[in-house]
């Protein structure tokens, strides 16, 4: 999320960062999940004696590998997103009790009207 964060101090909006940071992202998270999978898979499927518990361990090792590429390309993104959404909530609640501006107050707002004759 430091990528995400990084393009969004640039000026960068939420939704473009959080896919330029995941493209950032995407090879070296597959290249190593890719590489432990391969490395796992002759030791899974191996046979012998002592073959149950290393097969086991490698399965393992697999469910373990794939799960953390849904987690850091899925639900990371995911939950940034809806946590950018809550840290704004306070905001969007006190701005619904902000005082009206006094100079406008019990003034009637015309400016729909003003833009409707001119069209």
């Amino acid at each position: 999320m430091d990528k995400t964060n990084e393009l969004r101090r640039a000026g960068m909006a939420r939704e473009p960062a959080i896919l330029e940071a995941n493209k950032t992202r995407l090879r070296p998270i597959l290249m190593t999940t890719v590489m432990l999978i391969a490395a796992m898979v002759p030791i899974a499927m191996g046979q012998g004696p002592g073959a149950g518990a290393r097969a086991s361990m490698a399965k393992v090792i697999i469910g373990g590998q794939m799960l953390s590429l849904l987690l850091a390309l899925l639900v990371t993104p995911v939950s940034y997103s809806i946590l950018d959404d809550l840290s704004l909530l306070p905001r969007r609640i006190r701005s619904w009790f902000r005082r009206p501006d006094r100079r406008t107050e019990g003034k009637p707002n015309v400016a729909w009207l003003a833009r409707s004759a001119s069209e």
